[in-house]
């Protein structure tokens, strides 16, 4: 009315603290479809996978830290 743009809107935030790891999630993921995953590696090495949706990439996850062990 006056000329003015509205600032945007800041897209929300989420976190949650889990076994001394900070999770945070930015933006609104409702109607979209989760993928992709997280790896963590000790002393260079595959040492945990975080999968989201990906239920048939868990035997292969499971497989690539047997053998990184």
């Amino acid at each position: 009315m006056l000329g003015v743009q509205p600032k945007p809107e800041q897209p929300p935030l989420v976190w949650s603290d889990q076994h001394g790891v900070r999770i945070q999630r930015v933006g609104d993921p409702c109607g979209a479809t989760p993928n992709g995953d997280l790896t963590y590696n000790r002393d260079g090495r595959l040492a945990a996978v975080v999968l989201l949706n990906q239920p048939e990439a868990v035997r292969k996850a499971r497989r690539d830290l047997k053998e990184a062990a």
